[in-house]
């Protein structure tokens, strides 16, 4: 199952504090948001951190994307973002936590076999 857009920039304002539960983001919020969620999901693609499509959040991965982009939104909203505390018992922004599970569900076991290289 995948999320959207729309629940991100609504999640992301809920983790700032700004959005009780029962509300939802304004509509100027909301594209605001997508916009700068957008600009990041084409830099985590380039640097192979997302692997999935705009509008189809994977569910495993939403809760931290959410806290990434909404370190990236608090100056726009007049915040900073919370500090969390991470499975080491560190405390860190909440982008870092969102950035290191990210890493974790994309990581890879390593084969232990060569990597075929080639020529030119």
């Amino acid at each position: 199952m995948t999320r959207t857009a729309n629940e991100l920039a609504t999640e992301s304002l809920r983790l700032l504090g700004l959005l009780e539960a029962q509300e939802n983001a304004s509509a100027e919020d909301a594209a605001h948001i997508i916009r700068v969620y957008r600009d990041k999901l084409a830099e985590w693609q380039f640097r192979d951190i997302a692997y999935w499509i705009e509008d189809e959040i994977p569910n495993e991965c939403f809760s931290y994307v959410c806290r990434m982009i909404a370190e990236e939104i608090a100056p726009s909203f007049g915040k900073s973002a919370p500090m969390e505390m991470d499975e080491n018992g560190s405390s860190v922004s909440m982008g870092v936590k969102g950035l290191r599970g990210i890493r974790r569900i994309i990581q890879r076991e390593r084969s232990g076999l060569p990597t075929v290289g080639s020529f030119f």
